[in-house]
């Protein structure tokens, strides 16, 4: 990053393993790198979109588990607090070179007084995040993952990002995580998992009010634009941008990915007003 700085770079044509790379620098390098100068970014060999979102859904779901290991209010805009970042760092590591398997390691910073006597251990969030990806990827009725995670905006959260990494209908895919001290704790994500999460997470989701007049309405199409302070989006469907209030409990990293993607956003139209927003899934993803 410094050197596409210091030496004024403009074109640059990387592969998927350079673009981890890049991931897994660290944080006072990402803030110092302006990059003004670039102009074009090229990349091929593998599938890039596909190995860069997993490996940023996986570093926004260890973060969180931490928040959560921390009793921390949940953050719904930006990235986590320096006090997180500076005493653990997820750090990807591709084996072998241009594969699709990679390690996260979690290095810590070493420095307990930023976690009172409470310190936690890069062991017992690997523990903690297989643990609770295990519940709620595999949970039937939802009951289990209400009892591991009470709260009701951390549990939708957790569920959304785990929805995120696993492989879309019909894809043929698996998405394996395990622990290097203890493979036999092995999370598999497949095609079976996508059906579960969908229906854990629309159970706990506002439905229309019929006595009042509203119905639900889906809409397919493109996510051109978020703002979660002005609580709106805006999805393009059939040509036409329509806007759909009430985003401002949705979370940035969750739906910030998915801008200029194809989408279903589901809704609830009022009598009167504007569309009304429960939930959103990249299409590929949806249930049918």
């Amino acid at each position: 990053l410094s050197l596409i700085d210091r030496h004024a770079i403009t074109n640059i044509h990387l592969v998927p393993t350079q673009f981890v790379r890049l991931l897994r620098a660290n944080l006072a390098a990402k803030e110092a790198f302006d990059g003004s100068t670039l102009q074009l970014v090229l990349h091929g060999a593998a599938p890039l979109e596909l190995i860069v979102e997993k490996v940023k859904t996986l570093q926004a779901l260890y973060f969180r588990v931490i928040e959560l290991s921390k009793g921390k209010t949940l953050r719904r805009r930006g990235g986590p607090t320096k006090d997180i970042t500076g005493a653990f760092e997820p750090w990807l590591v591709q084996e072998p070179a241009g594969s699709f398997r990679f390690s996260v390691a979690i290095k810590t910073s070493g420095q307990a007084d930023l976690f009172d006597s409470e310190q936690l251990e890069a062991v017992d969030i690997s523990k903690r995040f297989l643990g609770l990806v295990t519940v709620l990827a595999n949970d039937p009725t939802g009951e289990a993952s209400r009892q591991l995670v009470p709260d009701d905006a951390y549990r939708g959260v957790l569920r959304k990002l785990i929805r995120n990494l696993t492989p879309a209908p019909k894809s043929g895919e698996t998405v394996s995580l395990s622990a290097k001290d203890s493979v036999d704790a092995t999370v598999k994500l497949d095609e079976a998992t996508r059906p579960r999460l969908d229906a854990n997470i629309r159970a706990e989701l506002p439905t229309p009010d019929e006595k009042a007049g509203e119905t639900p309405e889906d809409l397919a199409g493109v996510l051109r634009a978020v703002d979660l302070d002005e609580d709106w989006l805006k999805v393009e469907v059939d040509g036409k941008q329509i806007q759909v209030s009430g985003v401002s409990q949705a979370v940035d990293d969750v739906i910030g990915p998915m801008v200029n993607k194809a989408v279903l956003v589901r809704t609830i139209r009022p009598r009167r007003g504007a569309l009304r927003f429960v939930d959103i899934n990249l299409e590929d993803q949806a249930p049918e």
